[in-house]
């Protein structure tokens, strides 16, 4: 399942969609973020794939397997859209939790073609700011493949804003490909949990060691790559 080809669907076909693979979204959604819940279940339910050994696992399986992965791209195949992609270079973050966004963007064929032409351009790369109010802010850079089109960013503190930027290498040189997307992660499990908690509570809270709680990140995660030889 790619992006380019729920990209090419109308909403309509894509709530349709996460209805056949038994996705519950709220009405009203912007299709940005009815793809992103979509291509989260097809990443977990490959996982599942690749664990397999156990019963839970292959019944789980059923849900996109055999006749009814068929009838799924079937019904893609006959959805109203307008093209598989949009031909446009663009940028944009869905933040999943307190310390992950998941990343996606498309480049323009032409823009794609200069890029290709030139001897110095070595490949694509997402320029993270953390604070970029901050005069001199965190940055770092993740690094991802020249046919890749989405990538998921640990981002390392909650409750904080980050700019996150499409670039190219070209030699020393990085390359702005997409304006940057600005995104705020939302606060951590055990800031939450406190709010609204009493004078003893709050004490027993601290006591427990809620404040110290993170939220887990699985191993089959992406991590980030920081590449410190690309300056702006």
């Amino acid at each position: 399942m790619t992006i380019d080809k729920l990209n090419g669907l109308s909403i309509d076909a894509l709530y349709t969609l996460a209805e056949k693979i038994g996705l519950k979204l709220p009405e009203g959604l912007e299709p940005v973020f009815v793809i992103g819940e979509l291509i989260e279940a097809f990443n977990e339910d490959s996982n599942d794939r690749r664990m397999g050994g156990n019963t839970a696992v292959h019944v789980e399986e059923k849900k996109f397997s055999g006749s009814e992965l068929d009838e799924i791209d079937a019904s893609m195949e006959v959805a109203a859209c307008i093209e598989c992609r949009y031909n446009e270079t663009s940028l944009h973050v869905l933040v999943r939790d307190p310390g992950w966004a998941f990343v996606f963007w498309d480049i323009r064929d032409d823009d794609d073609e200069r890029l290709q032409v030139d001897n110095n351009y070595s490949g694509l790369f997402l320029r993270v700011i953390e604070d970029p109010a901050n005069p001199d802010p965190l940055q770092f850079d993740v690094s991802v493949g020249k046919h890749d089109t989405s990538w998921y960013i640990h981002l390392p503190e909650p409750d904080t804003c980050y700019s996150i930027e499409l670039c190219a290498k070209a030699g020393s040189r990085a390359i702005s490909l997409a304006p940057a997307q600005k995104v705020r992660t939302p606060r951590a499990l055990g800031l939450d949990l406190r709010l609204g908690m009493d004078e003893f509570s709050t004490e027993m809270a601290v006591l427990s060691g809620l404040e110290t709680l993170e939220p887990g990140i699985t191993s089959e995660t992406h991590s980030t790559r920081i590449m410190d030889e690309y300056g702006a």
